[in-house]
């Protein structure tokens, strides 16, 4: 009997705790991402987790501004958070959209450390897939149904640029060579090594 009763406080408690935690959960994100995101210029602003599962997380709201001035929004994410395994691993999104605040005496980024970078994902991020369903980064256009598997040695891209469907796929050779085909099929076809 005094097992029972010590065991049902021990439930209650940590019952209390959990609810405690969830409902503190969005200022717990901040406070324990922004540190580990401090390093890459980043920090949280304004997030809404929803729900935690055991597979992945869901979070309605995620607002993300880099120390240069840019803001990133996205809304309704879904983290894979399983343990690893073979299968591909899939990052979704509802809406992504970036601000960016350039100041007028800052000079754009370097075209060739941002490609160099770009080349070098599957090195990094290979097994991974992102969807977007809809990204904004204005002046551009928009870009809808964006699907980017980065493969061991591949990179395939599907989207839609306003309307025009568009295919991307950049292989990385053994020699260091990347072969990166471009195709529309309404607009243009190029293949670039």
């Amino acid at each position: 009997m005094r097992a029972t009763r010590y065991l049902l406080i021990v439930a209650a408690i940590i019952a209390v705790l959990a609810a405690v935690a969830w409902y503190l959960r969005d200022g717990l994100i901040q406070r324990f991402s922004n540190p580990r995101l401090a390093q890459y210029g980043i920090a949280i602003t304004d997030v809404s987790l929803d729900a935690l599962a055991g597979d992945g997380a869901s979070i309605g709201y995620l607002e993300l501004v880099h120390e240069s001035g840019t803001t990133i929004a996205i809304e309704n994410l879904r983290l894979p958070i399983s343990k690893p395994s073979a299968d591909a691993k899939v990052f979704s999104a509802g809406s992504v959209t970036i601000t960016r605040s350039l100041p007028r005496d800052e000079t754009p980024p370097d075209i060739a450390s941002l490609l160099e970078r770009f080349l070098s994902l599957p090195e990094d991020l290979g097994g991974n897939e992102l969807r977007v369903d809809d990204l904004r980064a204005p002046p551009y256009p928009a870009i809808h149904d964006l699907r980017w598997a980065l493969l061991d040695d591949e990179q395939v891209i599907r989207a839609r640029i306003d309307s025009v469907p568009v295919d991307l796929a950049v292989t990385s050779t053994d020699t260091g060579h990347h072969e990166l085909t471009l195709a529309s099929r309404s607009v243009l076809q190029a293949s670039i090594d």
